[in-house]
């Protein structure tokens, strides 16, 4: 009776451990020459909207000419300014060089006035520059041109830009 208690007792064991109701893991299938793909696309990220479909901060007409200011913001301790200039009549286009001495802008919460940053040669940071390394060129054309510029970093939150001919840009907002 003894060796059947023993019996009973292993078998109802073997039973239990047999009923474990977590299901086996498969294991994962490896990848051969004959399964190219995995059965399920990797998600697409897409791509960020190029510079020139993103809204402006702030417009302005000047004649047939159109100013966008683009972007104004702060990296580390530099303003990077971005300007798109365009005419679509070509009707009294600007395509002038001007001084960089004349670019700046003002804090509005310091209200002192602040000018472009310069190089170890003393050369303005934008771009495009004349062949003197003086000037910055603007032209608006057809087809929209580019003109960066870098500040050092205002104190507060909101600027106003100075662009030489073309006017001025007040409460320009900056973001961080």
């Amino acid at each position: 009776m003894k060796i059947l208690h023993v019996i009973a007792v292993s078998t109802m064991a073997l039973a239990l451990v047999g009923c474990d109701k977590t299901p086996a893991t498969p294991p994962e299938p490896q990848a051969t020459s004959e399964d190219p793909a995995p059965a399920t696309p990797a998600p697409v990220e897409s791509a960020p909207a190029p510079a020139s479909a993103t809204a402006a901060l702030a417009t302005k007409k000047v004649g047939e000419n159109q100013v966008d200011v683009t972007q104004a913001k702060v990296v580390g301790n530099i303003l990077n300014v971005e300007l798109q200039l365009s005419n679509p009549s070509e009707s009294g286009a600007i395509a002038e060089w001007v001084e960089a001495k004349d670019f700046y802008y003002i804090d509005d919460q310091s209200a002192k006035k602040v000018g472009l940053l310069t190089d170890d040669s003393g050369a303005p940071v934008a771009n495009p520059l004349a062949p003197n390394g003086k000037d910055i060129e603007l032209n608006a054309g057809k087809s929209a041109k580019i003109v960066s510029l870098k500040f050092p970093a205002p104190a507060g939150e909101s600027i106003s830009l100075n662009i030489p001919k073309l006017g001025s840009f007040d409460g320009l907002k900056v973001t961080r």
